[in-house]
C-alpha cells in the first residue's frame, strides 16, 4: 500500500553490509551526503542509504564506503532493466560479483539467469522469462484486446482466444481499430463462416466520353423530375450544369450511371471520392440540411452528411466511407452493417449531391471513383474488409448475396430470400436467378420450366429423362426443317402427325397423295410427275446451288451441312453467302473447336486530326532506320482533316510508309472480317520513276501480311478499305494467307503501315480519314460481327479466340500458335502473374521475387515450402514498427534469425541491447537507446485506454526508460483520492484493480522520477455494463416430438428483440427446404399429414438489423412398421430394429463419449459402411460450427488443444445413394461449465418478446 505521501514505503528487508576486508566499517566519506545532523545522513546520493550513506540501497551492490557516484552499481539479475531483473536485491561477494540472493519464484543461479525445476523459458534471451511447464508467456494481442489483467486477456467482444488473437465463430478480420476486435460475418443471413477476402481493390469510374450517352443527369430529391439537357464537359473529366435558373427551385443531385449500381457488396470497407465546384447568384440562401450522398438498394434507403458544405467557387473533394458509421437510415437512425450491405448488394439509386443553396448557378462534378473488390491483382491494397463466405449449396458471391448456376431466388427466408434448385423437369440445370425461368432447355424441351416438347417433337416433358421428348416421325421434302413436323402421342402410345408438307398424306406422312410420285419411306420425295428435281429448298449461304441433285438432295458447300444445307459443320461457324466454303473453321487459337458467331458489335476506331494534334502518326522507312514524327501539317479537305507531309527532297529516295499509332496495335482479333479505311494522295516531280510495293503492310506474333490496292495517280484524292479477311492478303513472298496466318497476326497486331511514297521524286504525301473496323460487347450504331468467333476456351484460356490466358495463368512456349496458358508458380504465395512473363505480382505472405520464392526485407524462412507460413517476419528486437531496429534478417538454423542491420546505438542478435554508450529497453514497444548524455526520462502506462465491464480485474503498469533507480506515484486526473479497492504493487510499478466499479472509473496518472528528471504518463479506464444480445430465439416446449405417419405437428418460436423489427423464419438444418406440407406463419411452424422423410431437426432463425439467432427442434416419425422404430436425426431404437438393406449406410463413432482436459488432443473416428461406398460429412461444435482449430481428415476429426468452447456433440454424417444415417459423438472438456437448462420464464411487463415478428422487414432485391 502507498504511504501516506502517496509514494511507496521503503522494504522492510535489509540488504547485505558493504564492509571493508576486516569486518569493520569504513569511514564515512563527504562525497557521499550534503548534509549530516545527529550522525543521521540526509539525502543520501548514488544509490547509498544509512546512518552514514554507508549502503547500497535495496536492488544495487558494491562497496559504499569507496566513496564514488558509481560505487553502488544496479543488480545483474540477470539484466539491470527493471522487466528483466528477477530478483529485487543482491550483494557483493567474495569474488567482486554480484550475487542474487532473492529470485522470483521460477528462476534460479547466481544471476536468476535458468529457470528453476518445473519451468521453462530462457530469461537470458529478449523479452525471456521462466512460466511453469505448459504455459506460455502472455502477449495480449493489440488488435483483439481491450486489456491485460494478471496475466490474463480481456479481449474484444467478437475476440476470443487466450491472447485474443482470433475472431470469435462468425466474425472476421480482427483490426486494432475496430473496437469490437471483428467484423460479424453477415454473408446474407444464410452462412456465418468467412474470412476476410484474398481480392484486391478495383475502382470505378466515371468516364466522360463524347461517344456515351449521358454519362450522368440531374434529378430532385424525390426523383420526380430527371435533367439531361443542358449537361456539358467543362474539361476532361468534368461535367457542369448552368441551367438551374430554368428549373423549378428544389435540392438537385446528380445521377450516377450504371457502372455505379447493381451488386456493390465489395465496396464494403472501402470510398466513394469525387470533387464538387459551385457557384452561387447573389442573395442566395444556403438549404436546410440535406444529404450529400443518397443509396438506395433493396428498398433500403441510406443517407451520407458531409462533415461541412463546400464553399461556392472553390473545388472541394469529399470522401465518403463505405462502412456504416458513415451512413444513417431516412428516419435518422445510424445506419447497421446489415443496412450497408443490404443496401450494397442491389444499388438502384445512387445520387450526389449538386446544389447547395436556393439560388445556385453553376454546378460541377469530377473524378468520381468508387472503390470495389476484384478476385485478380490490380496492385491496390487488398480488400480485407470484405467477407468471403462459406456459401452453403446453392449461393455464391463474397457475401452469398447470389444464387449459384442452377438455382434460383425464393421470397422466404432471411434478407434477400432463399435460393433453390431450379425447377426445369430434369433438363436444365441453369435459369433466371430471380425469376425461376429455365435457361438452355436440353433434350428438344421448352417453356419456363422445359415442361414442354418443342415443336416437332412429341412426349412428355415432365418426365425428367434425356428421351422424354422424341422427334415426330413425319415424311416430307429434305428442306422441312423438324420444327415444321407436328404431332401428338395418340391413344395407341403412338406418334400421330397433324398435318403433312403438300404431296404426303399418311399417319406419319409415310405416302404420296394422289397426283404424286415418290416413297417417303424410301428417302424419295414426293414430286410431281413434270418436276424431275421435286420441290426442294436449298438455303443459299451454304448450298453450291438453289437446285437439288437428281436424287433430289441439295449440294452443300464443304464446311455445311443438312438437308437444306443450312448449318454449320461441327467445328465451323458462321454460315455466309460470300464463303466459298459455306462456314468459317473455328480458329480459337488451336485449344478448342468450340465456336460460334459472336454477339458483338462492330466498332470504329478512328483519329480526327487537328491542328498541332497529329494523333501520334509517323512516317519510317522499311528498315524502321528512321523515323519522322515532327514537321507535318495539317489541313482542312472534303474528308475530313487532312495530315501532309512535305519535305521528301530531304530524304532521298526511299520507300515511306505511314505508321499508325498505338491505338491500332494490340489485341484486335475482333477486326477479322472488319475494314481498314483511309484516303491517300500524293504529288511528284517529273523526273522521278515509279516505287512499286505493297499498299498496307500488318505484322504481329513475327508474322507479316501485305495487302495491294488499286494505282494511285498523283494529285488524285481516292479512298481505299482493305477487309481483314484472308483472301484479301499475301505473304511476303507472294504465296496466299491463310486463316491462321491472318488471327496469328491480329491476335497481337505490333504495327500497321499504310504506303507513302510512289515514285523516286516524291514532293508531298496526304492522309485522311484513317478508321478501322472492331468489335465491342455492348450495343453500337453499327452492325453485328458474326464473322467474329466466340470460343468456348477451356480452362486458363479467355478471349473472342482463347487468345488471352486468364488471371492465374501464364504463357508458355511450348504448343501451337501462341503456346499453352499454365497455371502461374508462385509457391502458393500469389494467384496472378504476368500473362506472358509468367513473373508473379503482389506476392503475399511476407514473401518477394520474380515467383514468390524469397522472403521480402524483414522476413526470414523458405518461401517455396509453399504455405503462408514460410516466411515469418523479423523481430528485432519486437515486431511492431517503432520497435524494429533492423530492416534485414537472416535465416538460422532450426528456424531461428539473426537481425543483420542493427542501428546505430543497438547490439545483440535481435538489436535487443542498447550499445555502449546507450541507454534504453528496446524490448519495451516505444522505447529506443538513446546516447547517455542525452537519455530522457520516458513513462508510458500500460495500456493507455481500456474498455472493461463491471467486476473486470484491471491492472495499470507504469513502464519508465532512462537512468534508474525509479520512484512512482499514482493520483487522478481530477484530483479525486485513488479508490481505496486500488493496490499499488511492484514497488509501484503497478496499480491493481481486483474488481473494479464504474465509481473508480476515470483519468489515471503515473508520475515517476529518478535523481535528475520527473515525467507523468496518463490511462483512461472506461467502465461499462455488459450488454445483452440483440435478439434471442427461444423454441418453446415440446421442442421434441415423437409422431405418428399421417399425424401433424407444430412447434413454437418466439424472440426478444432490442429492435421492434424483425423476422422469424423456419427452416430445416444446413438451411433444406422445408416439405411442402409445412407452413411457416410468425415464428408457427405446422406440418400436416407427416411423413418419415420429414424426420429431421428444424431451425428457427431470428433476425434483427444488429444481429441473429438461432433455435432448434426435433421432429422423429414412428417407421411404418409394429415396432417403435422412429426415423429421426439421429437414429433411434425402442424396441426391436427391423432388419435393413445390405445397401444401407451406417456411421459407427469411437469413441462415442470422450472427456479430456484444456490442452490436450482428442479425436473421433467414424467408421462408415454400405454400398455404394458412402460420404462422410463431420457436424456439430458450438452454434453448429466446427471449430477452425478442428482438424478433418477423412473419418478422423482431431482437436491437437482442446479448448472449454470444443465441448459439444458432433454429428458424423454418411450418405450414399440407398439414404443417409448420422452417428452422435460427445467431447467434454473437464473444466468447462456444466449446460444448465433454463425454464421457460414469464414475459417482464415492457420486454419486446412476442410469437410475431413485429414489424417484419422487407424482403427482395
Amino acid at each position: 500500500m502507498p504511504s501516506s505521501s502517496g509514494w511507496p514505503r521503503a522494504p522492510t528487508w535489509a540488504p547485505a553490509l558493504a564492509a571493508t576486508a576486516t569486518g569493520t566499517p569504513a569511514p564515512v566519506t563527504r562525497s557521499s551526503a550534503t548534509a549530516c545532523a545527529s550522525a543521521l545522513a540526509q539525502n543520501c546520493q548514488h544509490n547509498t542509504e544509512g546512518p552514514q550513506c554507508n549502503k547500497c540501497k535495496p536492488g544495487f551492490f558494491g562497496d559504499a564506503t569507496r566513496g564514488t557516484s558509481t560505487a553502488c552499481r544496479p543488480c545483474p539479475c540477470p539484466y539491470t532493466e527493471p522487466g528483466r531483473r528477477f530478483s529485487d536485491s543482491c550483494f557483493l561477494d567474495t569474488d567482486g560479483q554480484a550475487t542474487c540472493d532473492a529470485c522470483a519464484p521460477g528462476y534460479t543461479g547466481r544471476r536468476c539467469e535458468r529457470c528453476a525445476p518445473a519451468y521453462e523459458g530462457n530469461p537470458i534471451r529478449p523479452g525471456g522469462k521462466c512460466t511453469r511447464v505448459g504455459q506460455e508467456i502472455v502477449k495480449c494481442d493489440e488488435r483483439g484486446s481491450s486489456d491485460s489483467s494478471g496475466g490474463a486477456c480481456l479481449c474484444k467482444p467478437n475476440v476470443r482466444g487466450r491472447l485474443c488473437n482470433e475472431c470469435v465463430a462468425g466474425a472476421f478480420h480482427l483490426s486494432n481499430t475496430n473496437p469490437d476486435g471483428c467484423l460479424k460475418c453477415f454473408c446474407m443471413g444464410v452462412s456465418r463462416q468467412c474470412a476476410s477476402s484474398s481480392w484486391s481493390r478495383d475502382q470505378v469510374r466515371a468516364v466522360y466520353e463524347d461517344s456515351e450517352r449521358a454519362p450522368l443527369s440531374l434529378s430532385n430529391l424525390a426523383t420526380t423530375r430527371t435533367v439531361s439537357e443542358g449537361l456539358r464537359f467543362s474539361g476532361p473529366s468534368e461535367l457542369a450544369f448552368s441551367d438551374f435558373h430554368a428549373l423549378p427551385r428544389d435540392v438537385y443531385y446528380w445521377v450516377l450511371p450504371e457502372r455505379f449500381k447493381g451488386d456493390k457488396v465489395t465496396s464494403y470497407g472501402g470510398e466513394l471520392r469525387y470533387t464538387v465546384t459551385h457557384s452561387v447568384f447573389p442573395g442566395s440562401q444556403p438549404l436546410p440540411r440535406q444529404a450529400d450522398v443518397l443509396l438506395q438498394g433493396n428498398g433500403i434507403f441510406l443517407e451520407h452528411f458531409a462533415e461541412a458544405s463546400p464553399a461556392p467557387g472553390t473545388p472541394t473533394t469529399i470522401t465518403v466511407p463505405f462502412r456504416e458509421r458513415a451512413w444513417q437510415r431516412a428516419d435518422g437512425q445510424d445506419a447497421t452493417r446489415e443496412h450497408l450491405l443490404m443496401a450494397l448488394a442491389d444499388i438502384n439509386v445512387f445520387m450526389i449531391r449538386a446544389s447547395y443553396t436556393d439560388r445556385p448557378s453553376d454546378s460541377r462534378i469530377s473524378n468520381i471513383h468508387m472503390d470495389v473488390a476484384v478476385p485478380h491483382s490490380t496492385g491496390l491494397e487488398q480488400a480485407l474488409e470484405v467477407e468471403e463466405c462459406t456459401c452453403p449449396t446453392g449461393y455464391r458471391g463474397p457475401s452469398c448475396q447470389d444464387c449459384d448456376v442452377g438455382y434460383t431466388r425464393t421470397t422466404s427466408g432471411l434478407y434477400l430470400g432463399t435460393c433453390e434448385q431450379c425447377d426445369c423437369s430434369g433438363h436444365s440445370s441453369d435459369c433466371d436467378a430471380e425469376t425461376g425461368d429455365c435457361q438452355s432447355c436440353q433434350h428438344n424441351t421448352e417453356g419456363p420450366h422445359c415442361e414442354s416438347c418443342q415443336p416437332g417433337y412429341y412426349g412428355d416433358a415432365r418426365r425428367g429423362t434425356p428421351r422424354d421428348c422424341q422427334p415426330c416421325p413425319c415424311h416430307g421434302p429434305y428442306s422441312a426443317s423438324q420444327a415444321t413436323k407436328i404431332c401428338f402421342l395418340d391413344t395407341d402410345g403412338q406418334p400421330t402427325c397433324t398435318t403433312c408438307a403438300p404431296g404426303y398424306v399418311g399417319r406419319q406422312c409415310e405416302r404420296c397423295a394422289p397426283g404424286y410420285v415418290g416413297d417417303p419411306s424410301r428417302e424419295q420425295p414426293c414430286r410431281e410427275p413434270d418436276d424431275p428435281r421435286g420441290d426442294c429448298r436449298c438455303d443459299p449461304r451454304g448450298s453450291v446451288s438453289g437446285q437439288c441433285d437428281a436424287r433430289g438432295q441439295c449440294r452443300c458447300k464443304p464446311n455445311a451441312e443438312g438437308p437444306s444445307c443450312s448449318s454449320c459443320r461441327a467445328g465451323h461457324f458462321h454460315l455466309s453467302t460470300e464463303s466459298h466454303e459455306g462456314c468459317l473453321p473455328c480458329f480459337c487459337m488451336g485449344v478448342t473447336q468450340q465456336c460460334t458467331s459472336s454477339s458483338s458489335y462492330r466498332d470504329l476506331v478512328s483519329t480526327p486530326f487537328a491542328p498541332g494534334n497529329f494523333q501520334g502518326f509517323a512516317l519510317v522507312n522499311r528498315q524502321h532506320s528512321t523515323r519522322i514524327s515532327t514537321g507535318f501539317t495539317v489541313e482542312a479537305s472534303g474528308e475530313g482533316a487532312r495530315l501532309s507531309y512535305g519535305r521528301f527532297g530531304e530524304m532521298g529516295q526511299e520507300a515511306y510508309y505511314w505508321h499508325l499509332p498505338e491505338i491500332y496495335q494490340g489485341d484486335k482479333v475482333g477486326s477479322y472480317g472488319g475494314r481498314l479505311r483511309y484516303t491517300l494522295s500524293y504529288s511528284s516531280g517529273g523526273r522521278g520513276t515509279p516505287l512499286p510495293d505493297a499498299d498496307v503492310q500488318i505484322t504481329g506474333n513475327d508474322i507479316t501480311l501485305v495487302a495491294y490496292q488499286p494505282d494511285l495517280a498523283p494529285r488524285d484524292q481516292k479512298s481505299f478499305e482493305i477487309v481483314f479477311r484472308e483472301q484479301y492478303w499475301k505473304r511476303p513472298d507472294g504465296q496466299p494467307a491463310t486463316r491462321e496466318h491472318l488471327m496469328m497476326v491480329l491476335a497481337d497486331l505490333d504495327e500497321i503501315l499504310i504506303r507513302a511514297t510512289y515514285s523516286t521524286d516524291m514532293v508531298s504525301a496526304s492522309l485522311s480519314g484513317v478508321s478501322m473496323e472492331t468489335a465491342v460487347p455492348t450495343y453500337t450504331a453499327l452492325p453485328r460481327a458474326p464473322e467474329v468467333e466466340e470460343c468456348r476456351c477451356p480452362p486458363g484460356y479467355q478471349g473472342l479466340s482463347c487468345q488471352d490466358c486468364a488471371p492465374g495463368y501464364t504463357r508458355t512456349g511450348a504448343g501451337l500458335y501462341l503456346g499453352h496458358c499454365e497455371l502461374c508458380e508462385c509457391n502458393g504465395h500469389s494467384d496472378s502473374c504476368h500473362p506472358e512473363t509468367g513473373a508473379c505480382s503482389s506476392c503475399l505472405h511476407g514473401t518477394a521475387g520474380e515467383f514468390c520464392d524469397q522472403c521480402a526485407p524483414g522476413f526470414y524462412g523458405d518461401a517455396t515450402a509453399g504455405t503462408p507460413e514460410d516466411c515469418q517476419p523479423c523481430a528485432c528486437p519486437l515486431p511492431d514498427p517503432e520497435n524494429q531496429f533492423s530492416r534485414t534478417c537472416e535465416s538460422l538454423g532450426a528456424g531461428g534469425y539473426r537481425c543483420t542491420a542493427c542501428e546505430p546505438g543497438y547490439t545483440g542478435q535481435y538489436c535487443e541491447q542498447c550499445a555502449p554508450g546507450y541507454v534504453g529497453n528496446p524490448n519495451v514497444r516505444g522505447q529506443k537507446c538513446l546516447p547517455v548524455a542525452r537519455a530522457p526520462l520516458v513513462v508510458r502506462i500500460h495500456p493507455t485506454k481500456t474498455t472493461v465491464t463491471q467486476g473486470s480485474e484491471v491492472i495499470l503498469r507504469c513502464q519508465a526508460s532512462g537512468n534508474p533507480p525509479y520512484n512512482y506515484y499514482w493520483s487522478r486526473e481530477d484530483g479525486q483520492p485513488l479508490p481505496s479497492s486500488a493496490q499499488s504493487r511492484r514497488q509501484g510499478e503497478e496499480l491493481h484493480f481486483p474488481s473494479i466499479q464504474p465509481s473508480e472509473a476515470g483519468v489515471y496518472l503515473c508520475t515517476c522520477r529518478n535523481l535528475q528528471h520527473s515525467n507523468t504518463s496518463r490511462a483512461e479506464v472506461v467502465v461499462k455494463e455488459a450488454l445483452s444480445k440483440p435478439i434471442t430465439v427461444t423454441v418453446e416446449e415440446k421442442r421434441v416430438q415423437r409422431v405418428k405417419p399421417g399425424a401433424d405437428v407444430t412447434f413454437i418460436c418466439t424472440a426478444k428483440s432490442k429492435s421492434p423489427a424483425y423476422t422469424l423464419v423456419w427452416t430445416r438444418q444446413n438451411n433444406g427446404k422445408l416439405p411442402s406440407r409445412a407452413m411457416d406463419f410468425n415464428g408457427i411452424l405446422t406440418i400436416r399429414n407427416v411423413q418419415p422423410e420429414d424426420a429431421g431437426i428444424y431451425v428457427c432463425t431470428g433476425s434483427n438489423m444488429l444481429d441473429m439467432d438461432e433455435g432448434t427442434a426435433t421432429l422423429y416419425v414412428q417407421a411404418p412398421s409394429k415396432t417403435q422404430m422412429f426415423f429421426g436425426p439421429v437414429e433411434v431404437v425402442e424396441g426391436h430394429r427391423p432388419s435393413t438393406h445390405a445397401s444401407a449406410p451406417t456411421a459407427t463413432i469411437k469413441p462415442a463419449q470422450l472427456t479430456v482436459q484444456p490442452g490436450q488432443p482428442a479425436e473421433f473416428h467414424c467408421v462408415a459402411t454400405g454400398n455404394p461406398p458412402p460420404t462422410l460429412e463431420w457436424i456439430g461444435g458450438q452454434n453448429g460450427v466446427l471449430s477452425p482449430r478442428a482438424v478433418v481428415r477423412g473419418g478422423v476429426l482431431r482437436f491437437p488443444a482442446v479448448e472449454p468452447s470444443d465441448e459439444s456433440h458432433y454429428l458424423c454424417r454418411v450418405r450414399n445413394s440407398a439414404g443417409q444415417h448420422v452417428a452422435r459423438a460427445i467431447l467434454q472438456v473437464h473444466s468447462a461449465s456444466v449446460p444448465q437448462v433454463q425454464p421457460a420464464t414469464p414475459v417482464a411487463l415492457g420486454e419486446d418478446r412476442h410469437r410475431h415478428p413485429g414489424h417484419p422487414l422487407h424482403h427482395g432485391r
